[in-house]
């Protein structure tokens, strides 16, 4: 029978045949060539995805345009191009087209190890630009004017505003018109993709002057007078110049006595409302020597009586 020592020992051989056959197998579970299983490998990272869409592909320069987007499976969003800054995962937003021609948005999704992008192209349409204009803006009624007018990036151009000037118009072009009595006003509409424009321009037509100077006697002896007469109407003011001088209303008379034997002309100018344009009239007043007259009537009659045969007066 077994001592106690040797069963101890037979123990403790036991205990460590175990121990190794445990060994044992945990190295041959890890040995992948030995039994042919697969260790597990790490997950693969999902990409980010990104929709980026727009209300419309073009707009009028200075109107909005709204994005929206979605971005999935991305930790931060980041916009470029025609905008920027950080932008939630998703979202609405409306931006601003600021020049004519295209303009690139841009969205970029990430994760920690990978990222993704979309974009949209908007094309901004530049507003019609329109030249409006008259040669003149005041004239007298009866004269002619041009208008003329260009217009850029517009598809069609209205008028409106007078009679004379209504309907469709090209796109640019030039026309005569004849000042009539008050003010006009001529407008005129272009439209085009990018928007539209309107302008419009006044015509006022004044009355032309008028003026009548006449004299009561154009022939007046020495020492004798005549009377002048006027009449203006649609005159700022009116100066004598010639015979007489200085300002004159525009309506009234005068007394004339001219002193010297000769020829005698008087001048009326008034100006019309319109400045630059003047009206004129002239009369012109014979003054004679009485004993002159009685003298050369007295020698005709003496030819007269000689042609006659009846002699000299005595």
């Amino acid at each position: 029978m077994p001592t106690q020592p040797a069963r101890a020992a037979r123990a403790l051989k036991h205990q460590r045949a175990g121990l190794l056959g445990l060994l044992v197998l945990l190295a041959g579970c890890g040995d992948d060539a030995g039994s042919g299983v697969a260790a597990p490998r790490p997950p693969v990272p999902v990409a980010p995805t990104v929709e980026l869409t727009a209300s419309r592909e073009e707009a009028a320069v200075g109107e909005q345009v709204l994005l929206s987007w979605r971005g999935d499976h991305a930790e931060e969003c980041f916009a470029s191009g025609g905008w920027e800054g950080r932008k939630p995962l998703s979202g609405r937003e409306s931006v601003l087209l600021t020049a004519a021609g295209e303009q690139v948005f841009t969205l970029t999704c990430a994760s920690t190890q990978l990222q993704t992008s979309d974009s949209v192209t908007l094309r901004g349409l530049p507003a019609p630009s329109l030249d409006f204009k008259l040669t003149a803006t005041r004239l007298l009624v009866g004269e002619l004017v041009t208008l003329q007018w260009v217009s850029t990036d517009a598809e069609e151009c209205l008028a409106s505003g007078d009679a004379e000037w209504s309907g469709t118009r090209a796109l640019s072009g030039r026309t005569s018109l004849a000042a009539a009595l008050g003010v006009r006003e001529f407008r005129l509409q272009c439209r085009g993709p990018g928007g539209q424009v309107a302008r419009a321009v006044t015509l006022e037509g004044l009355p032309a002057p008028t003026l009548t100077l006449e004299i009561t006697a154009s022939q007046i002896e020495q020492g004798q007078s005549t009377q002048l007469i006027w009449s203006a109407r649609s005159v700022s003011g009116c100066v004598a110049s010639d015979g007489w001088s200085g300002p004159r209303a525009a309506n009234g008379q005068e007394h004339l006595r001219p002193s010297a034997l000769g020829a005698h002309r008087y001048t009326l100018s008034c100006d019309a409302l319109l400045p630059g344009r003047a009206i004129e009239q002239s009369v012109d007043v014979a003054v004679t020597d009485p004993l002159a007259q009685a003298k050369a009537l007295f020698e005709q009659r003496q030819q007269q009586r000689q042609a006659a045969g009846l002699g000299d007066e005595s």
